[in-house]
């Protein structure tokens, strides 16, 4: 889905969507990625890849924690132009909490999650849960957390050894097979300030104060990109944005980290045209 230039919001809110993007890695149907715009409010919401494989009324996890907190916004319910970030995260932690109880997710079972950049109009804030990416003027956060910074090294470092060693690897991910237990053992680390390696996310328990970010304040006028991390790189265009993530494609289809590339998890599956669901919004505050 692409777009762009048009107005949102009432009174006095006035930004300016310029630009949107939201492709799945593989289908619409399966994209766990969301955009909203909503009475002062832009988000981008980047619902987690499923490691688990169940569905619930045909939907994977991530879908369902993607598509609550969408409603939140759409359903204004508990959300005010003048709520806080703490005040937001506790508001979406209950939605997601509530959606998934009425989804039937299993108690004990791994939550799904998701992550999410949000811009208040009404506040001039943005803010982050997750590693989503976003930009404000020439100021560009790229969103990550260290436990991914380490599998995606290890990956690397597995994949760079088969390949010195003349190994075919044939569309196989050595590298990923090696850090799938890490992945699916990530979520003992989120929402948990007691890990090292702990990171924020809505996936329906308390997110720690200590795991949060700072809200960034947004002048008026400012060029504001928000983007899931499905994208490597985030520019002023989304022109600009999908030329550099296709040309890292072709740098490094492996994604394990050469010049013009950046390490990662996994790579770009033979015959794909993206590697992860992508978003991209832009808009003048």
């Amino acid at each position: 889905m692409a777009g762009g230039n048009r107005q949102t919001g009432i009174g006095e809110l006035r930004m300016r969507i310029l630009e949107t993007f939201c492709e799945g890695k593989t289908s619409a149907e399966a994209n766990e990625d969301r955009i909203v715009f909503a009475d002062g409010y832009a988000a981008v919401i980047d619902g987690a890849t499923d490691k688990t494989g169940l569905r619930l009324g045909g939907k994977a996890g991530g879908v369902l924690v993607a598509d609550a907190l969408k409603a939140l916004f759409e359903g204004r319910a508990g959300l005010s132009g003048g709520l806080g970030f703490h005040e937001f995260v506790a508001v979406a932690t209950d939605a997601v909490a509530a959606a998934l109880k009425a989804a039937g997710w299993p108690e004990g079972f791994p939550p799904p999650c998701a992550s999410i950049v949000v811009f208040n109009e009404r506040r001039r804030e943005l803010w982050r849960v997750g590693d989503c990416h976003y930009a404000v003027g020439d100021e560009v956060s790229l969103g990550s957390k260290a436990i991914d910074d380490l599998t995606s090294s290890m990956r690397a470092a597995v994949i760079r050894r088969a390949l010195d060693r003349g190994q075919d690897l044939n569309g196989k991910d050595p590298g990923r097979e090696v850090i799938m237990p890490m992945l699916q053992a990530q979520h003992l680390h989120a929402n948990n300030a007691e890990s090292p390696v702990g990171f924020p996310v809505m996936d329906g328990r308390p997110v720690p104060e200590s795991l949060l970010e700072r809200p960034v304040t947004v002048g008026k006028g400012d060029l504001v990109v928000l983007a899931s991390d499905g994208f490597d790189f985030l520019k002023p265009t989304l022109r600009e944005t999908l030329e550099a993530q296709e040309r890292s494609y072709r740098i490094d289809p492996l994604r394990i980290g050469l010049p013009g590339g950046r390490a990662s998890t996994k790579g770009l599956p033979q015959g794909a045209i993206r590697h992860d669901d992508q978003s991209y919004v832009s808009l003048m505050a």
